[in-house]
């Protein structure tokens, strides 16, 4: 026996009507979804949806796209003309991690975004050329970190001897 509904085919399996086996076809292969925050590209949320859930399920306050994604890796780059799943950039860190304590001498990070929040020792610096340079007069160790979004956080100590 055969029951069509909505499209959907069914068949009873042997002789019990609660065994049921659905056919498989395109309308039960699963889509990747990828749901995004459509101002910062942050994903919020992935799934692998069948095609009626993947049309209707939304979630509040994202845009969606079909392609697959990784939250712990990858942001949408709305930056684009059509957005898309790309991986998270990461800053290369310093030129060097060790400089003279003379105030002259100077460790470059160079490719942050403009503008940028940095930490220096819990002290936030807002930086609007893309490059950080930092010297100091006296013997010690400066904890940098940088957590700006798509980057992947970035920490680094640059010592002065």
């Amino acid at each position: 026996m055969i029951d069509t509904i909505v499209g959907i085919t069914r068949k009873t399996l042997y002789e019990t009507p609660s065994e049921l086996l659905y056919e498989t076809g395109p309308v039960h292969q699963k889509i990747p979804v990828v749901h995004y925050d459509p101002a910062t590209g942050r994903i919020a949320q992935v799934a692998q949806l069948g095609q009626v859930e993947a049309d209707f399920l939304k979630v509040p306050g994202c845009a969606a796209l079909r392609m697959p994604a990784n939250p712990q890796r990858d942001w949408v780059n709305i930056t684009l003309a059509e957005p898309a799943v790309e991986p998270r950039p990461t800053l290369t860190g310093f030129d060097r991690t060790t400089i003279a304590a003379d105030g002259m001498e100077k460790a470059t990070l160079n490719g942050l975004p403009v503008p940028c929040a940095v930490t220096i020792d819990g002290i936030v610096h807002t930086v609007t050329t893309g490059e950080l340079a930092i010297s100091a007069a006296y013997l010690g160790e400066y904890r940098i970190e940088i957590d700006h979004f798509p980057y992947f956080p970035f920490t680094e100590t640059v010592t002065c001897t």
